[in-house]
């Protein structure tokens, strides 16, 4: 009997991420009003924003799981324009430890090209880790570009920023990354995450999201348009340059 009721408990721990993201389903000038409501104050400028995605890259999650995660980054991204004057991205894997992989927020280095063309040659060198997963130290370093002592480069007025955390929600390295999130959300960041693998931690992954509305699921979530209509505002007015990336 004792051993029946261990398993119970442990099965209730790990369960599935309800996929369903209703603020999403609705029209472009909708989703745009909510976007506009997360400023009590201000508007946030349109076709514009700083956009930072935690990685998790640990042991408890496969590599094809990894890939899963890379393919999501570039779903959304397809419809976002990466560049300094519209949405400035960052990119913090982390497993047993966590690191800044790409700085586009960050980075003081105004001569840094930052451009999709970039970030697509970075990213896609990005390897697998494995190892313990620490979340805490990604969201740390992630209060760091928003609020702490790399916020230097970081744009402060009328313009959203937004974390996509994309795990298990299965942490077991570094303490409780709830601190970290919580200085993020006093900061006006949205957190979305992303629950990927078999099995994740669904009450941490909600936990961690602004609201349970922010919670959701990488397998079926196709809403890739209606979130980059929320994160970047209307479209921003593109600008076409030529540039030898080298790879």
């Amino acid at each position: 009997m004792k051993s029946w009721l261990i398993f119970v408990i442990i099965l209730t721990e790990f369960c599935f991420v309800d996929s369903t993201v209703s603020f999403l389903q609705k029209s472009k000038d909708e989703i745009l009003e909510l976007r506009n409501n997360i400023s009590q104050t201000n508007t946030f400028e349109q076709g514009k924003a700083d956009l930072i995605f935690l990685l998790d890259e640990s042991g408890s999650l496969s590599i094809t799981n990894f890939y899963d995660e890379k393919r999501f980054v570039r779903n959304l991204l397809n419809n976002i324009f990466v560049a300094k004057e519209a949405t400035r991205v960052e990119v913090i894997p982390f497993a047993t430890k966590a690191e800044r992989y790409i700085d586009y927020i960050s980075n003081f280095n105004h001569d840094l090209e930052q451009s999709k063309c970039t970030f697509n040659v970075k990213f896609g060198k990005l390897e697998f880790w494995s190892g313990l997963t620490n979340m805490h130290d990604a969201f740390k370093l992630a209060y760091e570009v928003v609020g702490g002592k790399d916020s230097g480069a970081k744009r402060k007025k009328n313009v959203l920023t937004v974390l996509i955390l994309i795990s298990d929600g299965l942490w077991n390295e570094g303490g409780d990354p709830a601190k970290w999130a919580n200085k993020l959300k006093s900061l006006k960041t949205e957190i979305f995450t992303v629950a990927v693998g078999a099995y994740t931690v669904h009450q941490t992954l909600k936990s961690l999201a602004t609201s349970s509305e922010h919670a959701f699921y990488l397998s079926n979530f196709d809403q890739f348009k209606e979130l980059a209509v929320y994160i970047r505002g209307g479209k921003f007015k593109y600008v076409f340059r030529s540039k030898v990336v080298q790879r």
